[in-house]
């Protein structure tokens, strides 16, 4: 699949930092779940309220340089790999040139149940689609 990069950007805010003014290493997984739902969106599909659920399978991070109070990240998310009811990506949270993060980031696409339970089902095709746009 060719990977067309998304790109996000954030204002690092006062309070995404520790009292040295740089980023906490746990609010820059939001940064990345932010840009999720920016590239959900920009393919015209909600991440919530549609019946479809988008839990977190894995999440992996390399934290290269610090981001400080401020400064504009940019979130740069390519989706590497489209499964039976997951998506995989890669990103990048960097500062002008200088890469901050890099990983790997996968969810799920589930349904609740008549239970309330969460279970793996199929993207749906129309889905599916709007992403491999």
């Amino acid at each position: 699949m060719a990977a067309i990069p998304f790109h996000h950007e954030r204002q690092v805010a006062f309070g995404d930092t520790d009292m040295a003014g740089i980023v906490h290493f746990s609010r820059l997984l939001d940064y990345v779940e932010e840009a999720e739902h920016a590239w959900f969106f920009q393919a015209g599909i909600p991440p919530i309220g549609t019946g479809s659920l988008w839990p977190r399978l894995r999440m992996e991070a390399d934290f290269l340089a610090p981001l400080r109070f401020g400064e504009t990240a940019t979130v740069t998310l390519r989706l590497e790999r489209i499964g039976t009811s997951s998506l995989t990506f890669a990103y990048e949270i960097a500062v002008g040139e200088r890469a901050c993060c890099r990983g790997k980031w996968v969810i799920c696409h589930s349904r609740l149940d008549a239970n309330g339970q969460l279970h793996a089902a199929p993207i749906p095709e129309e889905i599916r689609t709007a992403f491999e746009k």
